[in-house]
């Protein structure tokens, strides 16, 4: 069995896969693992003591059944051991206290990261495509009518257009990652508007689309049939890739996010599908989850699908009394 160190996505502070089996610093419960043969070894870091974490190797997501032996203890998981999201098992979900994790729909999505520049910090290819330029990026941002067309392409096709320059909303981006385009307006913020409060006069308007451009215009002068061309050239080349790039649909869409999101909705689903075992029932006969963590707070109401009324005789724990 090969389980790639990628499976877990690293998104998620509880669930963050690491490549050795060093002990993780101190903060949030963090699972190292690598797979050997039929198992899969893991290390947990918690304070407390025992934490009981799951696997789905088919999604590589975090809810095996684990029970660490004290803080900075290792052990070993066997793959009959490793579970899914037990749909319909209420037995098996009763005897499972989950590790703390951040859940899908706590996680950023792709317009969150765009809306928030501080959200991606900017790479030293950025800072090397476009420290040269903060002058005309500033000008951008400040006076635009006194910038040449002739030296920033998406001015001209404003003005093409008859469109205003600093209220005129530009989608073209190329085939620019969402990453990439995070980095970008990282750095413009940190270097050229440095103020969050001035981000709605160039999230989406001519100044980062200008960026944007510059960006791509430095990824083509790393190709040999490029070196030659003029500054001007460039521009032009870059801009048209702007204009007619398609984004990939890898960059665009978290399938980690995703997976986890399926994951979830079957392990958290109130609905008379899901029956006993959908109300409620992680970890009642193991006892409170890490942290004393509610990992049904915030779940999506539509995973409440209304059709079922549990009972309060369902909560109930195990009779341990004698007689």
């Amino acid at each position: 069995m090969n389980l790639h160190y990628n499976t877990i996505p690293p998104a998620y502070p509880s669930v963050e896969a690491q490549k050795d089996n060093k002990p993780p610093a101190e903060g949030p419960v963090k699972l190292t693992y690598r797979a050997e043969k039929d198992a899969v070894h893991l290390l947990v870091r918690e304070s407390s003591g025992t934490l009981s974490v799951s696997f789905n190797l088919k999604r590589g997501e975090a809810v095996g059944k684990f029970d660490g032996g004290g803080a900075d203890s290792f052990s070993v998981v066997e793959q009959r051991d490793i579970v899914d999201s037990l749909w319909m098992d209420r037995t098996e979900r009763r005897k499972i206290r989950l590790g703390k994790w951040l859940h899908g729909w706590e996680v950023q999505t792709s317009e969150d990261v765009l809306a928030d520049p501080s959200s991606m910090p900017y790479t030293d290819k950025v800072e090397k495509a476009l420290s040269t330029f903060k002058d005309v990026l500033w000008t951008l941002l400040t006076t635009p009518e006194r910038v040449s067309s002739l030296k920033v392409p998406a001015k001209g096709w404003l003005e093409s257009q008859k469109k205003n320059l600093t209220k005129t909303m530009i989608p073209y981006v190329g085939s620019l990652s969402i990453v990439e385009r995070a980095q970008i307006s990282n750095w413009f913020e940190a270097h050229i508007s440095k103020d969050p409060k001035l981000r709605k006069h160039w999230l989406g308007l001519l100044p980062i689309a200008h960026a944007h451009t510059l960006f791509i215009a430095s990824c083509l002068k790393v190709e040999p049939r490029n070196r030659d061309l003029a500054e001007s050239d460039t521009l032009k080349k870059a801009w048209s890739l702007q204009l007619t790039g398609v984004p990939s649909v890898w960059t665009d869409v978290d399938v980690d996010r995703e997976c986890l999101d399926l994951l979830e909705e079957q392990m958290f689903e109130i609905s008379s599908q899901a029956g006993i075992a959908g109300h409620y029932q992680w970890g009642l006969d193991a006892g409170a989850h890490q942290a004393g963590w509610n990992p049904y707070a915030g779940a999506p109401p539509h995973w409440n699908h209304g059709d079922r009324d549990g009972s309060d005789t369902e909560l109930e724990a195990p009779d341990s009394s004698c007689g």
